[in-house]
């Protein structure tokens, strides 16, 4: 199949137009790249200057005034505490299902 003088007119007419659209897509990618690179500086540099707030309480005044607290209200409360545990064993009890005949019965019919 040959290509006609008419063809190639228009071929070369619109290569100027093809040759734009394809610059225009190259810079595109390079302008979303640069985007995406300022951003990533911008969030290492916004990490970098922030200080890191810690949650836990590992040492410090807090820490011992948490046990001393605690310690009062074990002693203070001994009664109340024991009381409490109790309940919680009642609770535990009654979540399971007891059957009275479970291992008084031995079915050897096999």
């Amino acid at each position: 199949m040959s290509v006609s003088p008419l063809d190639l007119q228009i071929l070369y007419s619109n290569l100027k137009n093809v040759g734009q659209q394809q610059a225009a897509e190259r810079s595109a990618e390079i302008a979303q790249q640069d985007k995406q690179a300022d951003e990533m500086v911008r969030k290492a540099d916004e990490k970098n200057h922030r200080v890191a707030e810690s949650k836990d309480i590992e040492t410090g005044i807090d820490k011992i005034k948490e046990e001393e607290q605690k310690r009062r209200e074990g002693s203070a409360g001994g009664k109340e505490g024991e009381h409490k545990k109790e309940e919680v064993e009642e609770k535990k009890e009654k979540k399971y299902f007891e059957d009275p005949d479970i291992g008084h019965h031995i079915d050897i019919s096999g």
